[in-house]
């Protein structure tokens, strides 16, 4: 009795195993996409290092401006006080002039003195300023006389133009006088001694003006480095 053989089962074929993917980045000599460095942040192009700049700055000249505030300033600044005597007396020896210097009491002081040439006449001037009343001026000038027409040009000019008033005596000589229009107003007085025009102007009260003429002195009846007499 024979038997049929039963069909063997048939061997398995193995399968290959699909291969295996490796990890991004692997045998490409680049870092997995988890670790790989980002870009670098942007930089603010110097913004902030502007910004620190001004604010310095405006640090800087806040710190001045109260250094500055806190800085004492003198209220007035007095120029030095000229020789009017010395002036006058150089100016004579060198012109020829006879000139003379009044007496101005204090607190004027004398602060400028020079020989002019204006309008075609040689002369002298010398001024004064108040010790107190910075906009307060006396002066006086001098030239040689000349002609009507250039001595009446001259005067013009030294007294600015100003209005011609009522002939005034002072100590025993009659002075013409002269005022400007406007504030503040010249007040100026003219008179001709031993061929010497003499003005005396200033922007004062006219009685501290017509003491400075009364108070007149031939310079070279002076003596150098010598206060003059100042008054009451």
């Amino acid at each position: 009795m024979s038997s049929t053989p039963s069909d063997p089962t048939p061997p398995a074929t193995p399968t290959s195993a699909p291969a295996s993917t490796p990890p991004a980045g692997e045998g490409s000599g680049q870092p997995p996409a988890a670790t790989r460095p980002g870009p670098p942040p942007r930089r603010a192009h110097g913004r902030g290092n502007w910004r620190s700049l001004v604010l310095s700055m405006v640090v800087v000249l806040a710190v001045v401006t109260v250094w500055l505030a806190l800085l004492p300033r003198p209220s007035r600044i007095d120029r030095p006080a000229v020789d009017v005597v010395a002036s006058a007396q150089y100016v004579s020896s060198q012109t020829g002039l006879t000139l003379f210097v009044p007496q101005v009491p204090a607190p004027w002081r004398p602060t400028s003195v020079r020989q002019t040439s204006e309008q075609g006449l040689t002369g002298w001037h010398a001024g004064w300023t108040h010790g107190q009343d910075e906009s307060a001026y006396l002066g006086t000038e001098q030239a040689g006389a000349k002609d009507e027409q250039t001595d009446q040009a001259w005067i013009a000019a030294r007294t600015q133009h100003g209005a011609a008033g009522q002939p005034v005596d002072i100590a025993g000589r009659q002075w013409a006088s002269y005022a400007t229009s406007g504030d503040p107003v010249r007040t100026s007085y003219v008179a001709t001694i031993d061929g010497t025009i003499v003005v005396v102007t200033g922007l004062t009260d006219s009685e501290a003006l017509q003491q400075a003429a009364a108070s007149l002195r031939p310079a070279a009846e002076l003596t150098v480095g010598v206060p003059t007499p100042t008054g009451s």
